[in-house]
């Protein structure tokens, strides 16, 4: 570690601005989407301090079956991933009327009872999940959070060491959404990588077409529930045809469902 911070202080920003600059200059607009300066440890440091103000807001779920349900149903699905160096953790936000889930840079992932209420099964939950680990696996919210802080700042934050920078990174991201501005090509990639997680855990994939189909229904008649979830991952016929042909592709039929179970848990919220 002290070596680490040594290397930092000893990287001008300056400097490195100018090579991300002649980076993007050569390899052009989607790596400015891509690139990420965050280490895992200050990217599990944001992801702490955004935690710790949601849970000061939000009401966790305090039923233990029904936490360790989901808990269960996400590290199973995290378990693929491919990114191995963070801890994926599943809470439950106890809100009926929200439908909604999000990831938390550095490993937590939320969802709200008004989402678990309005799926069928637990391959709709095990897609839910997969889609959030897979912003995670990919640094979605990282990359998102870069951009809107802007590159300049984030460099002399995480490379020049200047607490000023950092601080403001850091509030910038504490109380916003800045985190889950995610593109259309982040949210295909999700789905992407949300189908291979949940069919290598055993799950039916045409729970992600099932759950993207329950999306657009509920755009159309409960938007208000919706908001939030509408304004970050916004649904379209595109990315299920994308999906149903992804797993066409793979070949792959059957795996849980796990209707039964999902129904039994349901109970308990409602």
């Amino acid at each position: 570690m002290k070596g680490n911070n040594t290397m930092r202080r000893n990287i001008s920003p300056s400097i490195a601005i100018l090579a991300l600059a002649v980076m993007l200059s050569t390899t052009g607009c989607a790596s400015l989407r891509s690139f990420s300066v965050f280490s895992t440890e200050q990217e599990i440091e944001i992801g702490q301090k955004v935690s710790a103000d949601i849970e000061s807001q939000m009401p966790l779920l305090n039923d233990p079956e029904v936490v360790s349900y989901v808990r269960r149903v996400g590290g199973s699905v995290a378990s693929e991933s491919e990114r191995r160096d963070i801890t994926y953790e599943f809470k439950v936000i106890n809100d009926k009327q929200t439908v909604n889930a999000f990831a938390v840079p550095g490993g937590n992932i939320y969802i709200y009872t008004g989402l678990l209420t309005r799926l069928s099964n637990e391959a709709e939950l095990a897609a839910v999940l997969a889609h959030e680990t897979a912003h995670i696996a990919k640094r979605h919210s990282m990359n998102a959070l870069t951009q809107q802080v802007g590159y300049g700042i984030v460099l002399k934050a995480v490379l020049g060491n200047e607490a000023a920078a950092w601080q403001e990174v850091i509030a910038n991201v504490v109380g916003s959404l800045a985190f889950l501005s995610f593109s259309r090509t982040d949210e295909k990639e999700a789905d992407e990588l949300g189908v291979i997680y949940m069919t290598k855990a055993g799950y039916d994939p045409q729970g992600m077409v099932h759950l993207l189909e329950v999306f657009l229904s509920l755009a159309e008649r409960e938007p208000s529930a919706m908001e939030i979830w509408l304004s970050t991952h916004p649904p379209s016929s595109e990315r299920i045809e994308l999906v149903k042909n992804q797993i066409s592709e793979i070949g792959t039929t059957g795996g849980k469902v796990g209707a039964d179970d999902y129904r039994a848990m349901l109970r308990r919220i409602k």
